[in-house]
């Protein structure tokens, strides 16, 4: 009797396992690096925006009320 083996070259299964899981946590961390700068983008966007709003609430509004004082005397004197 005879026998006869066939290999058949190639990666072991346990080759191919571990190069799946790594692409996965490669993917995974492209995808958390990619949310975290989205996010950091736009908290800066809202604090400018607040400072913008805060700095106008602290101006004062007396200039405004005198431009609009003098408009009105204009107009009815």
């Amino acid at each position: 009797m005879f026998k006869v083996i066939v290999t058949v070259p190639g990666l072991p299964p346990g080759a191919i396992a571990g190069i799946c899981a790594s692409i996965a946590l490669l993917v995974a961390a492209a995808i958390a690096a990619g949310v975290v700068i989205y996010f950091r983008h736009k908290f800066s966007e809202l604090k400018k925006l607040i400072g913008e709003i805060s700095e106008k609430k602290e101006q004062p509004l007396t200039d405004d009320v005198e431009t609009t004082k003098q408009e009105t005397c204009k107009y009815y004197s």
